[in-house]
């Protein structure tokens, strides 16, 4: 008798967290997905990127076996060989100079398991050099939100959208990126009455659903947003009781009178009496959410950006409010639970400051060893800044930075640089090429293991199929590495539960979460700050903030960045996603289906922009920057403001952006660069 079974795993795409259905055959061989019809979050729906699953795990390019460089390319060992040269290379660097010569690049597309004992690994080691996908999806908002609000995380449910009377959507585009959102809970809003007002330089599919569409110049949201927070201040259309909950300092007070809706309109190119009419409608809706994504948060001052649309939302109550749902959306599958987990420089396991001497104690006392109190560096000190070259050693787990950082040119460079290079991944990817040693990972779909999606809901994803060939749980091939160094008893772990306890254990946001209760709620456990609170189970900001002084603190900046074209760089380009590729397309890049609709990036060019340079639709152009240049096929759009060609970003356009570094910001600019558009062949 043939026995085919279904299996019930977490989506390993987006951060909203849906289940969907695996469905396997009788020798054990995945080979279709469908939606999971109880899903507490898709509400039995699906968007296209799941269904590449069988797909990726069935990939040629997937990595089966430890590998080592040679001089003639990569050969097979064993993992005992591997094990014992990374941790004899480990110890080299480290008996040389000190461990903050070491650099890790964790995961949000691993599980918080995983993502926990990499970043317990590295403090063992002594260095807070740790990071993940948040600088380059997060950054701006771990800042924005730790700073004022005392915690980074959206401030309440999904469901809290569907008694929303207003829905701003600012910088990006849920219709393609984040289906399920749009369809189950924007547009079902929307049904019940609510109004939908999209911020974005294109018109998106997103923008054809929006009763109000603001299609600003690229680079000009923070004047937007303080020009929102000008009429809402000045009309007194905040809540009365704001100034109990808020401090609002003069300086900030007199940044937003600075930026008048008369003034901001030949900024943004946006009409005064529609920046009125939104800010009005906001604030007096009484339920408004505002949602961004990363056409703000890859922006280099996406910190001044969120702070100024928190500030509309605290002005007016908003946070901690029924019906209302603040925050950023992001891309990975579990970007807030590795961040939860402490995959930062400067954070440990919830969000506790590095600098706090007394939490340090009690961390060193708990993990048996000391932890280092300094500050490390985020992904891109790491590779760019000054001290970048006291960076000898780099351990990177599920990311492929050479894809998603700026400059490929210079990143190349870097990491050929490296003394040494460990790559641990589920498959052969770009920056796997310049790896000493590469570790063969199991992928989502293949390990036990917890994810927290971006309303914090925490759920334990099942293993559905074996590893491919010897590939393992990343938690696991860490913990061997921290044994052959001699930290035995600090990664006793023999299972992903035990990681799970000790996690609840450490990680107060956890400290309710258990993986007993999480296999009994097969729906999710939410973390929240006050575990006998059960309010904050949906609900963050109910009592007030998590500052050290109870309040949303608020100190808004005078200025902000424009990246100016010149006679030689006369056009900006910026980046958007693609609704069936995912971040740098490592997984659905090994599905035909969605290489078929979205294989290679169009670019999308203004008619008239292209009609002054004789471009027409599907020209090849060059897109050439000052740190190199870029080849695609145009579609032309009225749907895009003028004088901008925007790129899908998977296939490498960040590659001739700058690496350089705002030091205010601590990160490039990765959404709107200058640069010229010529037609491929012409002479230049």
């Amino acid at each position: 008798m043939i026995t085919m079974t279904n299996k019930q795993l977490i989506c390993p795409f987006c951060g909203l967290g849906c289940a969907v259905t695996l469905k396997i055959d009788e020798f054990g061989r995945p080979y279709a997905v469908d939606a999971f019809e109880g899903d507490h979050v898709s509400k039995g729906k699906a968007c296209p990127k799941p269904f590449s699953i069988p797909s990726f795990l069935n990939s040629s390019n997937r990595l089966a076996h430890p590998m080592k460089r040679k001089e003639n390319g990569f050969v097979e060992i064993s993992w005992g060989d591997a094990i014992k040269e990374i941790s004899e290379r480990i110890k080299e660097i480290t008996k040389s100079d000190d461990p903050s010569s070491l650099g890790f690049l964790g995961s949000a597309n691993c599980t918080n398991e995983d993502n926990y004992v990499f970043q317990k690994f590295a403090r063992a080691i002594g260095t807070n050099n740790i990071d993940h996908h948040a600088s380059f999806f997060a950054l701006s908002e771990i800042n924005a939100m730790y700073k004022s609000l005392g915690i980074p995380s959206l401030s309440s449910t999904y469901e809290e959208l569907l008694k929303s009377s207003v829905v701003l959507i600012w910088g990006f585009n849920p219709a393609e990126t984040n289906p399920v959102l749009m369809g189950q809970y924007i547009l079902k809003a929307k049904e019940k009455g609510a109004k939908v007002v999209v911020v974005d330089p294109r018109k998106t599919k997103t923008a054809w659903f929006s009763d109000i569409h603001l299609m600003l110049n690229p680079k000009t949201d923070y004047a937007l947003a303080l020009s929102l927070l000008n009429v809402i201040f000045n009309e007194k259309l905040y809540d009365k009781n704001y100034s109990e909950r808020i401090n609002l300092s003069q300086k900030s007070i007199e940044v937003i009178n600075s930026y008048s809706p008369e003034v901001v309109e030949k900024i943004c190119g946006i009409q005064a009496n529609t920046i009125r009419q939104v800010a009005k409608l906001i604030a007096t809706s009484g339920k408004a959410s505002i949602l961004w994504g990363l056409g703000i948060l890859q922006q280099i001052n996406g910190d001044d950006i969120i702070e100024a649309l928190l500030t509309i939302s605290a002005l007016c109550g908003y946070l901690g409010k029924e019906g209302c749902v603040v925050g950023g959306i992001k891309n990975e599958v579990n970007l807030q639970g590795a961040s939860d987990m402490g995959v930062l420089p400067n954070f440990l396991p919830g969000y506790i400051d590095v600098s706090n001497k007394n939490e340090i104690e009690k961390f060193s006392k708990i993990w048996g060893f000391y932890v280092p109190d300094k500050e490390g560096m985020n992904a891109f000190e790491m590779l760019y800044s000054s001290n970048s070259t006291k960076i000898k050693g780099l351990y990177i787990m599920g990311m492929n930075p050479l894809v998603l950082l700026p400059n490929m040119n210079l990143t190349k460079k870097i990491l050929e640089n490296l003394d040494f290079l460990v790559v641990q991944d589920s498959f052969f990817t770009e920056t796997a090429e310049f790896a000493d040693i590469i570790l063969p990972a199991a992928t989502l779909p293949e390990k036990d293991g917890t994810v927290t999606n971006f309303e914090r809901r925490v759920r334990w994803n099942n293993k559905a199929v074996e590893p491919v060939g010897e590939a393992k749980p990343d938690w696991m091939i860490v913990r061997e590495i921290a044994k052959e160094l001699g930290f035995e008893s600090f990664f006793s772990f023999n299972s992903t539960e035990e990681v799970t306890r000790e996690i609840s254990s450490v990680n107060p946001l956890y400290s309710n979460i258990t993986p007993e209760k999480l296999k009994e709620n097969t729906s999710g456990i939410f973390w929240n700050i006050n575990t006998n609170d059960k309010n904050e189970e949906k609900f963050l900001f109910l009592k007030g903030f998590y500052t050290p002084s109870g309040k949303f603190e608020l100190q808004l900046n005078e200025t902000f960045e424009i990246e100016k074209q010149s006679a030689n760089l006369p056009f900006l380009l910026i980046t958007f996603e693609y609704a069936g590729q995912h971040g740098a397309a490592t997984l659905t890049r090994n599905f035909s289906p969605l290489m078929k609709r979205w294989g290679e990036a169009i670019g999308e060019l203004n008619v008239e922009t292209a009609k002054s340079l004789g471009i027409n639709e599907g020209d090849k152009v060059k897109i050439k920057t000052e740190y190199g240049e870029f080849s695609c096929k145009v579609h032309l759009t009225q749907n895009i403001v003028k004088d901008v060609i925007a790129v899908p970003w998977h296939f490498g356009a960040n590659s001739i952006f700058s690496c350089e570094i705002a030091k205010k910001y601590r990160k490039p600019e990765l959404k709107v660069f200058p640069c010229s558009i010529i037609i491929q062949g012409e002479k230049q």
